[in-house]
């Protein structure tokens, strides 16, 4: 007698090639901004990013619409993002942009695979703690 049992892949329709490939994945401005927006909410120093408080954009992770103060550009060399933020009065400039670029870079990289050529920062403002 002979068995007419369909193999598992045949029942599950499963097909050896995946459906979404790497290289054919599309990550939007939008998200690349909110990476962005996210790690240099974890830098200190950071007032605000792109006009929004540090604090809010920890707790309010995933935005409807990009910031306004965050532009990504996607070059042939890797990606090129541009950051407006206010930094706290109480730190170094240079110290705080260099931790910022490094930050950005590193987590946009790791979580998206694409190479960042360059992070561009506009210092949009100063944050002076009230001291009430």
């Amino acid at each position: 007698m002979e068995n007419n049992t369909p193999a598992p892949e045949e029942i599950l329709n499963i097909d050896e090639t995946p459906v979404v490939q790497s290289e054919n994945v599309i990550i939007e401005n939008e998200v690349l901004a909110e990476i962005a927006c996210y790690a240099a909410a974890e830098v200190e120093g950071v007032a605000e990013v792109a006009g929004l408080k540090t604090r809010d954009i920890k707790s309010k992770f995933g935005f409807k619409n990009a910031p306004n103060g965050v532009k990504i550009d996607k070059t042939e060399e890797g990606l090129v993002i541009y950051l407006a933020i206010i930094i706290d009065s109480r730190h170094n400039i240079p110290e705080v942009t260099a931790q910022l670029r490094e930050r950005i870079k590193q987590t946009v990289e790791a979580m998206t695979d694409n190479d960042v050529k360059a992070v561009n920062i506009k210092i949009s403002g100063v944050h002076v703690e009230n001291e009430d």
